[in-house]
């Protein structure tokens, strides 16, 4: 079994050809016998675009089956909170697993979320959100609750998931678009964040 994992392509803000980038995409997971492809975020500024996208790469591609993640940028525009947690859509991978036939692997995915508590400012967390809704792109995302209730949201997902695996003796491959522990964080990133 072969996967392959990327991110961030911001196809809209990178002004990309939308339908070479399919097609290349296309040949690289082909020609690289790519059985599962996981996309785990910001595609576009809008989450129809992101749906559209992937429906497309996956009607290009024999073998390889497709899963996407939204990340922050996916939920600027066309899409609910609602929708986002209850999409029925065969290549959205939110709250999803697939088990690796043959071995005890399961590859669990979630959107994820973020309430700021790994930030290495020295403010705290309500002054961190104050800075969000001025400046972040991320302010314009509606969404039913505020940022530490959906990631309470979140971990009970996460856990609920991880809890499972655990009970069936599965191995986990965790996919998100946000990073669900400090650790998680590359270490350069939390040096440049700090300063």
């Amino acid at each position: 079994m072969k996967i392959a994992v990327s991110s961030d392509l911001h196809l809209d803000l990178n002004h990309a050809d939308v339908a070479e980038i399919i097609t290349q995409q296309a040949h690289y997971l082909t020609s690289h016998g790519i059985d599962h492809y996981f996309f785990v975020g910001d595609a576009f500024n809008d989450f129809e675009q992101t749906s559209a996208y992937f429906a497309e790469l996956q009607s290009q591609l024999p073998t390889t089956k497709v899963h996407y993640l939204a990340g922050n940028h996916d939920m600027l525009k066309g899409v609910t909170y609602e929708q986002l947690e209850n999409l029925d859509d065969d290549l959205y991978f939110h709250n999803r697993f697939i088990d690796i036939p043959q071995t005890n692997w399961r590859i669990i995915g979630n959107n994820g979320w973020y309430d700021y508590s790994f930030s290495t400012y020295k403010s705290n967390v309500k002054e961190v959100a104050q800075w969000k809704r001025a400046y972040w792109v991320d302010r314009s995302i509606m969404q039913p609750m505020n940022d530490p209730e959906r990631m309470a949201i979140v971990l009970h997902q996460v856990e609920e998931a991880l809890e499972q695996a655990h009970n069936q003796q599965k191995q986990v491959i965790f996919m998100t678009h946000f990073a669900p522990i400090r650790e998680a964080l590359p270490h350069p990133l939390i040096e440049s964040v700090r300063r």
